[in-house]
């Protein structure tokens, strides 16, 4: 279940940037305006469905906030902390999306992933696994052999 996931997930991801770089050239929207209308889109869209199957969660969270001694305006703010950060997170990345190709995007996301993960496993001392090695083994070689192989395409331009 965790793959199949994880697999869905980036092809969302994926088929995100590709889809937002082709906009950005066929429609001539700039990345702040085209992060702009999806966000707006995203939040009309889930926000029924976030109200509907989790409204009734958040006053028990607000609830377990206040008899853990935090206040609910403390969680609040929190909590728009994090949506702003997430926020300027993506518009970074619709940034770096318009000056590059959706290829070239994932792989830098699929960079940074990994650098979360060691950061995680450095600050938190969380436990790694084999299968965890395994899996930043190849994110870190995929990385690799992408860059060579982006390097040397120019050069077969070139020799033609």
């Amino acid at each position: 279940l965790g793959f199949a996931t994880a697999l869905s997930s980036n092809v969302a991801f994926q088929s995100r940037n590709v889809l937002s770089k082709k906009c950005m050239q066929d429609v001539k929207m700039d990345n702040l305006n085209l992060f702009g209308y999806i966000s707006i889109l995203s939040f009309l869209t889930l926000l029924p469905f976030t109200l509907f199957l989790e409204g009734a969660q958040y006053a028990s969270v607000f609830g377990g906030a206040a008899g853990a001694g935090a206040s609910g305006l403390g969680l609040l703010a929190t909590l728009c902390l994090c949506g702003f950060l997430h926020f300027l997170y993506n518009q970074f990345s619709y940034v770096v999306l318009q000056r590059v190709n959706p290829v070239t995007h994932s792989v830098g996301n699929t960079m940074k992933r990994v650098a979360v993960i060691v950061s995680s496993i450095i600050v938190f001392k969380n436990e790694v696994t084999t299968l965890n090695k395994i899996g930043t083994a190849i994110a870190i070689f995929g990385v690799g052999l992408y860059s060579q192989v982006k390097r040397l395409k120019p050069k077969a331009k070139q020799e033609a």
